[in-house]
């Protein structure tokens, strides 16, 4: 047994190790170059529309507004 915990372990260090640090930085930064920096260029308009919906009145019976549809996939993806 403890032959084949050291072997999941060396395995587990490997995979995220520094392999894995240098395959999710650099995704994230190809992702962000092809998209022209999109996600930087916009971020403060988005902010500014989800903080623009929560004091926006209340709309139609049954809408929900950008903010509580946020903080809903929010809430499911971190839960």
């Amino acid at each position: 047994m403890e032959t084949l915990t050291s072997i999941v372990t060396v395995i587990n260090n490997f995979v995220w190790g520094p392999p894995m640090l240098v395959l999710i930085l650099g995704t994230g930064l190809y992702l962000q170059l092809r998209l022209g920096l999109m996600p930087l260029r916009r971020i403060f308009m988005g902010f500014r529309m989800v903080w623009k919906s929560r004091q926006a009145e209340a709309g139609a019976k049954g809408e929900i507004t950008p903010y509580a549809a946020l903080m809903t996939a929010l809430a499911a993806t971190v839960g």
